[in-house]
């Protein structure tokens, strides 16, 4: 009885959350179906005298009519949406209240002897795990990939010139042309601690495209589409984890210290 009245009670908030849009009458079916499906899973099971094969029985039957209940729900349901929590799961456990009710009925009509016969309802819930399963893929799906901050070239502004104030030695390791899988190169660079990282990874690029040696083999910062690259700078800690570079702080913000490896790797522009 209380499965029954559990199954009415969530009927009734549905109704109130959909209001007229609603089909009483197809619910109503709904209803009838879901009661009479198990309550033959309860005959079948008051005819069962193992107990393991009762709940296996339960278990996968209740959770196959979970997955038939998002298919057909949304084919025969037209106020009814897979991305609404409130037609997900109130729906869904007013027509799994229903399905116990039957249920309990069939199987104690059936069946007075077994000690278990309560504890063997706790299969039923695999008719909820479905709906679980889907809404949280869903949202899942909504969450938007985590993207660090990136540096781009500044094209149009010049060449930041250079105090040597609290120098820092570094070994400077770059990709010269992204997405090639090339291995990085670099060499050792003594930069002022207090500067932006951006602006000395500007002037970096500059220096090297501009030396006499170091240009025949240019660092890359325009895509093909004339788009500027995107550029993440990291460090490794003493752990071996990567530790990603604001390149907005200076070396000293940034905790880098002489003689830290600091790698840059440059990837094409995001599209939008």
């Amino acid at each position: 009885m209380l499965a029954l009245l559990s199954g009415l009670a969530f009927t009734g908030i549905l109704m109130y959350e959909k209001g007229s849009a609603m089909s009483i009458l197809r619910w109503a079916i709904w209803l009838i179906w879901t009661f009479l499906l198990f309550a033959i899973l309860g005959f079948v099971n008051s005819t069962t005298d193992s107990i393991t094969s009762a709940f296996t029985i339960l278990f996968v039957s209740s959770f196959v009519m979970g997955i038939l209940y998002l298919v057909l729900a949304a084919r025969t349901l037209p106020w009814w949406s897979s991305d609404l929590l409130v037609d997900v799961f109130i729906a869904g456990l007013s027509l799994y209240f229903a399905g116990i009710a039957g249920y309990i009925i069939t199987y104690n009509l059936l069946e007075h002897e077994n000690p278990f016969r309560y504890l063997l309802l706790s299969g039923s819930p695999a008719f909820i795990l479905p709906a679980l399963v889907s809404v949280s893929y869903k949202l899942w799906m909504k969450i938007p990939a985590f993207r660090y901050k990136t540096w781009t070239y500044p094209v149009s502004e010049p060449v930041p010139r250079l105090v040597p104030v609290e120098t820092v030695r570094v070994m400077m390791h770059f990709t010269p042309v992204p997405g090639k899988n090339e291995a990085f190169e670099g060499y050792e660079v003594e930069y002022p601690g207090n500067t932006s990282l951006g602006q000395l990874f500007h002037y970096f690029i500059s220096f090297h495209n501009k030396h006499r040696e170091y240009r025949k083999k240019p660092i890359q910062f325009l895509s093909n589409n004339q788009l500027p690259l995107e550029w993440m700078l990291f460090k490794y800690s003493p752990q071996k984890k990567r530790i990603i570079l604001d390149t907005d702080k200076t070396l000293f913000e940034n905790d880098v210290k002489g003689n830290d490896i600091i790698y840059a790797i440059s990837t094409n522009p995001t599209q939008s």
